[in-house]
């Protein structure tokens, strides 16, 4: 499936469910689409560039933007959601993030331009749309990090 049409379908119906290169199904939602009592909390906001970070949490040290800058691999990070992000998947006042540079993925990030909701849906089945690239929260050993507004780094798991 193209980049174009992903974003098409999701500026259209708000979501969409891919089988990623490793055929597991995974949902992106646009986040004013998120629906707290359909959508799980669990849910992790993509972002392709770190000044989208500012948009869904507390202003960040120098030391933590280093460390989601300067990763090598995907990190999903946990840190204080900022005041003004309503209608997202939050828990105990944490959000969940993770800065997507892989190819496929970050370019469709890019062309949708604003931060997506990834979750990984209650769905059996099969789905229509395919992409052939693996999802790179999907492979195994993702690890995963708090980041404190004022540069505290605690590893969660890893």
């Amino acid at each position: 499936m193209e980049i174009n049409k992903i974003v098409q379908t999701l500026r259209k119906e708000g979501r969409i469910y891919i089988k990623e290169g490793q055929g597991k199904i995974i949902e992106l939602i646009v986040p004013e689409r998120w629906k707290a009592h359909l959508d799980r909390q669990d849910g992790v906001f993509l972002i392709f560039d770190l000044f989208q970070i500012r948009n869904i949490a507390l202003p960040f040290s120098e030391v933590s933007l280093d460390i989601v800058e300067l990763a090598s691999k995907p990190i999903i990070y946990h840190t204080t959601a900022n005041e003004a992000l309503k209608n997202a998947p939050v828990s105990d006042h944490v959000v969940r993030f993770s800065l997507i540079k892989e190819g496929f993925w970050n370019q469709l990030l890019f062309n949708y331009g604003r931060p997506l909701i990834y979750q990984v849906p209650d769905l059996q089945g099969e789905v229509e749309n395919t992409v052939n690239k693996k999802f790179p929260l999907m492979a195994g050993g993702v690890k995963e990090m708090f980041l404190g507004p004022e540069g505290e780094v605690k590893i969660l798991n890893g």
